[in-house]
């Protein structure tokens, strides 16, 4: 999946790959559905260009940052809820609000869309 460098090359690999139906992974993955691409686009441009973007088989997208060899940053998103996990997973945040996780990746990687 080397060729998804953005959510809108993920919706195309998803349509063009049955990833918007179930077990797509070959382990019962969850869908992604349009909603959840949807909310991942609106939260992409707050993302850093370097990141590494994944479908996950619980219907959330994640970016991943690696930063050694055991160690990296990891962005997911879900339809209603965010996640940032930073280095060596000691800084594990969830959001609620897509506003405010916004706000917070603004003010961490001091990225404006």
């Amino acid at each position: 999946m080397s060729c998804i460098k953005s959510i809108d090359d993920l919706r195309i690999y998803r349509d063009e790959h049955g990833l918007n139906n179930g077990k797509w992974n070959g382990y019962d993955a969850d869908p992604l559905t349009d909603e959840l691409l949807d909310t991942a686009k609106k939260v992409e441009p707050y993302i850093p260009k370097d990141f590494e973007l994944f479908p996950c088989g619980d219907s959330s997208v994640q970016w991943e940052s690696k930063i050694s060899t055991d160690d990296w940053e990891c962005i997911e998103v879900y339809e209603n809820k965010f996640y940032y996990t930073g280095p060596e997973h000691k800084d594990s945040i969830e959001f609620k609000d897509i506003n405010e996780f916004i706000e917070f990746l603004k003010g961490k990687y001091h990225v404006e869309s």
